[in-house]
Order: C-alpha cells, then structure tokens, then sequence
C-alpha cells in the first residue's frame, strides 16, 4: 500500500508547445480598430474593460469565461456602446479574449 513514485527521463519526453496552446492570434491595444489614438484607449481602459472583467466574476466557472457563449455578446454590446461608429473586429475580441485568459 501506499503511493510509488516512477522516474522519467526528461531527456527522452518530448515537449512541443505547439500542441498544449490554442492558435490564437496574438493581437494588442494597438490593433484595436480607434479613431481617435488619444482619447479611445482611455475609453477602452476606462469604460469597456471593467464591466466585461465584472460580468465575467459573476458567471459560475471563471475558468471557463474565454469558452462562455455570452462573451462575445457581451463585449460587442459594450464596444457598441462606447465605440458606435467603429465596428467591433476579431482584434477587439482576440484582445479581450487574451485578457480574460490571463485574469483565470
């Protein structure tokens, strides 16, 4: 009885990265879609970031909230509201995404 530890050699286990992380497109703030480069990235920071990061701290698995179905309606509704003559991108919810990944 009781636990049995097996050794493995290191050398011999082979790592490929490639197959443990999702493709995602590593997009940033500066892909973000803005008209106006001084005023909108405050916007982004100040009034679309917090309610996405509060909605996400109320759903039952925040682990789960990059796979929830609700987010990205969610985060257009917000685009929308602060950005209505821009247009969401894949570059306002890959960067979402990404921040949402590394809040959990």
């Amino acid at each position: 009885m009781g636990i049995k530890l097996k050794t493995v050699d290191i050398a011999a286990v082979k790592h490929d990265a490639s197959a443990h992380c999702p493709a995602w497109p590593h997009y940033k703030n500066g892909h973000l879609p803005f008209k106006n480069p001084m005023c909108d990235p405050l916007t982004w920071h100040n009034a679309v970031l917090p309610p996405i990061i509060d909605w996400a701290g109320t759903i039952q698995d925040p682990f789960t909230i990059n796979s929830h179905p609700d987010l990205q309606d969610v985060v257009e509704y917000l685009w929308d509201e602060e950005f209505p003559e821009i247009p969401a991108d894949d570059a306002v919810q890959a960067v979402v995404r990404q921040i949402c990944f590394f809040f959990h």
